[in-house]
């Protein structure tokens, strides 16, 4: 069967050399006659392979493919500690004042001297001294109540 199809032939021994397997090995498009597997997702880790599905649907005359790949997703629920920043109106007043404060020489002589790159570099390191100043992070105990499905929402 092989040599019938030399370019499917020679596609099958490239991804066997590098351990590629197909993940879905069901037809994705089926018609009142035929049953083709036409979309594919290719791996070289067969044993992270969580969950691959075909989801059925009449929108298309393809069915959409999905797979979850190891299991670094379930690592996220556990409890630990995020970081985020302290943010407020008081926060962002006293930002707004110290930018307006600021000394900005050096970001207009790199424009004078027509060197946008050195302009930018300038201005972006004053920012972001002045926004990690001001906004400091803070370490918070991750909570347990973080949705199992993060693509549904509460409301719904």
């Amino acid at each position: 069967m092989l040599c019938r199809y030399p370019f499917r032939s020679y596609f099958t021994l490239v991804t066997l050399h590098f351990f590629i397997a197909l993940v879905i090995n069901c037809p994705t498009r089926v018609t009142d006659n035929t049953a083709t597997l036409m979309d594919n997702i290719y791996t070289n880790f067969n044993s992270n392979i969580v969950n691959p599905a075909i989801i059925i649907n009449d929108l298309s005359d393809h069915f959409p493919i999905m797979t979850w790949f190891g299991h670094d997703i379930f690592k996220s629920m556990k409890i630990g500690y995020k970081i985020s920043r302290q943010v407020n109106d008081k926060l962002r007043s006293k930002f707004a004042e110290q930018l307006r404060n600021t000394d900005w020489n050096s970001v207009r002589t790199a424009i004078n001297k027509s060197d946008p790159n050195l302009a930018y570099e300038n201005f972006a390191r004053i920012y972001k001294e002045i926004y990690n100043k001001i906004f400091t992070k803070v370490e918070k105990c991750a909570s347990r109540r973080s949705p199992k499905k993060p693509w549904i929402r509460l409301g719904y």
